[in-house]
């Protein structure tokens, strides 16, 4: 099996019954072709007929609407001050694949307070019926908010790149899940990145 057909197999679609499947895309090193992953696997279920929200949770280094090539008007910043609603911040991507944008240069979202991470979470249960695949495309490493969107996921997938500080944080980052709180899948993919 290729690793397109595991791919493809990873969001394979959603029937009309089953429960949202939300999935976090993330790493323990940057650079390893995470945003590559998610964007790639959004148009992959996007095409095959599925409403797909990303959500680009790199909150303080937005790369998602780099990836799609396109200019939101507002971002989640905006959305956690109370200045627009979720719906507001949407942007459309390509294939009908609406983006949750997350700002680029803006440190202070890069450590979520818990009354934002529950604003957040408020905001996105609002949308949950209009879609049947969420992407979330974290940063990198271990911080609060990668183990926060990590751990908000049904499933993590796991983007390395075959290289030793790869694989290490990759492990570092694995022991920072609550694990113990259910049914939390672990997939991982081998990015080829150079």
């Amino acid at each position: 099996m290729d690793q397109a057909s595991r791919l493809r197999e990873l969001v394979s679609g959603r029937r009309p019954s089953t429960p949202l499947r939300v999935i976090a895309v993330t790493s323990g090193k940057g650079g390893v072709g995470k945003t590559n992953a998610s964007a790639n696997l959004a148009v992959l279920a996007a095409r095959e007929g599925q409403r797909v929200l990303v959500v680009d949770a790199d909150l303080g280094l937005a790369n998602v609407e780099i990836v799609y090539g396109i200019h939101p008007h507002y971002n989640v910043g905006h959305l956690l001050e109370g200045a627009v609603s979720a719906e507001a911040v949407l942007a459309a991507g390509p294939h009908g694949i609406a983006v949750l944008s997350a700002n680029s240069g803006t440190q202070s979202l890069t450590r979520l307070d818990d009354p934002q991470k529950l604003r957040l979470i408020t905001s996105l249960d609002a949308l949950e019926d209009r879609y049947d695949l969420v992407l979330i495309d974290t940063g990198a490493g271990i911080g609060d908010n990668v183990v926060f969107f990590a751990s908000a996921a049904q499933e993590v997938l796991l983007v390395v790149s075959p290289e030793p500080t790869a694989l290490t944080t990759t492990s570092g980052f694995v022991v920072t899940l609550p694990l113990d709180r259910g049914q939390l899948s672990i997939t991982s993919i081998l990015s080829a990145t150079e």
